[in-house]
């Protein structure tokens, strides 16, 4: 399945970008971490356990529909080099949502 989003990156530059989904985990300082076949980056979602748990139940569902691609909306997402992280009082938490854009 594929990902799309706005995401934020050096500089504060903004992009749209589209990745292949290869997973997502919460880390204890508050942000999911979405990996993709970007093996230098990782895109950090600021958001509590509680967005976290249903934005996860989102992605299941959209991964049972065999979606093709999904838009991420709600929040911003930030593109950080691998293994780092974002000062938790400069990103916002939000309440992101998974938008389907096309299925199989």
């Amino acid at each position: 399945m594929f990902i799309k989003f706005n995401c934020f990156a050096e500089g504060n530059t903004e992009s749209t970008e589209i990745c292949l989904f290869q997973g997502i985990r919460f880390n204890k300082i508050g942000f999911a971490v979405l990996s993709t076949e970007h093996i230098r980056h990782d895109y950090l979602l600021p958001m509590d356990r509680s967005t976290y748990d249903n934005f996860l139940k989102m992605l299941e569902k959209s991964i049972a529909a065999s979606t093709n691609i999904v838009e991420v909306t709600g929040g911003n997402v930030y593109r950080v080099v691998k293994g780092s992280f974002l000062n938790v009082k400069e990103a916002k938490t939000a309440s992101f949502g998974i938008k389907i854009l096309d299925e199989k």
